[in-house]
């Protein structure tokens, strides 16, 4: 039989389970761990991994990566295998204990089946291009969820100040904002603002060419109270609005980038086919290659399940 292995792979370690073994038990098998601190871990690895097929899971690509670029050089045969599959396997054929040590017995007879030419739902060839555009994917996503998240916590902070101010103008915070992209903040700011709008003078920014804008500041400022405010609490809203701005400017741009590579290999023809359902967006579908990790158009409708969570339509 052709050496094969099976590894799982976490933040400090590597288990290594390498077939044929005397002992027919696989409960049995001996797994090496290989310490990720250790100074010569990629040798013990490569010394392990040469000329072999290897069954991996699907891991944070930090974690997997470095793994990976060890087992090319030692030109061995790289599959990946679905967490369920592994599951399935271990349940079956060694323990209902999920550890590292059987799961790495459990990806080893994966191996072994694949090398002996058994098609096995949920093994596919590892692809590294694939692997490399799905991270990228995954790093936008999660800056898309980090400016999400700051936008929505200034938004609120600026609620907070613009009650202080006037409770109006947390009210119409959207006309608020537009006022603001003109330099106007305070309620006698806004009423300033409307009363030089009114005499025909427009900001550098088309923020009140359309009549139904001005209209709005208008009835805005019929809504504010001339009364002080206190230079603090006008600098802090300053702060907080510029800051906002810069985040949904980050976050126009992040969504752009995100849609030009949903519509890019590998992700493309399956983009194509998602566009098509109601309610399909460009960061949705990428939540879903990325925990699909770009294989949607390969997975049966129990592994889609898993890996994003709902059964496809």
């Amino acid at each position: 039989m052709h050496k094969v292995m099976g590894i799982d792979i976490s933040k400090k370690s590597v288990h290594c389970c390498v077939l044929p073994q005397n002992d027919p038990d696989p409960k049995k098998w001996t797994v090496i761990e290989i310490d990720l601190s250790a100074p010569d871990w990629h040798e013990q690895l490569a010394t392990l991994a040469g000329d072999c097929l290897v069954c991996l899971e699907p891991t944070g690509w930090h974690y997997a990566r470095p793994i990976v670029k060890v087992l090319e050089d030692t030109r061995a045969i790289l599959y990946q295998v679905t967490n369920k599959r592994t599951g399935d396997v271990r349940r079956a054929h060694v323990s209902d204990a999920k550890t590292d040590a059987m799961d790495a017995r459990a990806l080893a007879i994966i191996a072994r089946m694949t090398s002996e030419g058994q098609a096995v739902r949920g093994v596919y060839s590892y692809n590294p291009y694939r692997e490399q555009r799905t991270m990228e994917l995954r790093l936008l996503v999660n800056e898309n969820v980090r400016l999400t998240k700051q936008a929505v916590r200034s938004k609120n902070q600026l609620h907070a100040y613009l009650h202080s101010m006037w409770p109006i103008l947390s009210v119409r915070f959207e006309i608020w904002q537009r006022a603001a992209s003109a330099g106007a903040y305070t309620p006698q700011q806004i009423i300033d603002l409307a009363e030089k709008v009114e005499t025909g003078w427009r900001p550098d920014s088309d923020a009140y060419n359309h009549g139904m804008a001005r209209n709005a500041l208008y009835a805005l400022a019929d809504y504010c109270h001339p009364l002080p405010v206190d230079d603090t609490t006008v600098e802090k809203t300053i702060q907080i609005y510029q800051r906002l701005v810069e985040m949904e400017t980050g976050l126009a741009a992040n969504e752009l980038e995100i849609e030009h590579m949903i519509k890019s290999d590998p992700f493309a023809e399956v983009t194509r086919r998602l566009l098509t359902l109601p309610g399909a967006s460009a960061y949705r579908i990428a939540t879903m290659h990325v925990a699909a990790r770009a294989m949607i158009d390969e997975f049966s409708v129990d592994e889609f399940k898993s890996a994003v969570g709902s059964r496809p339509k």
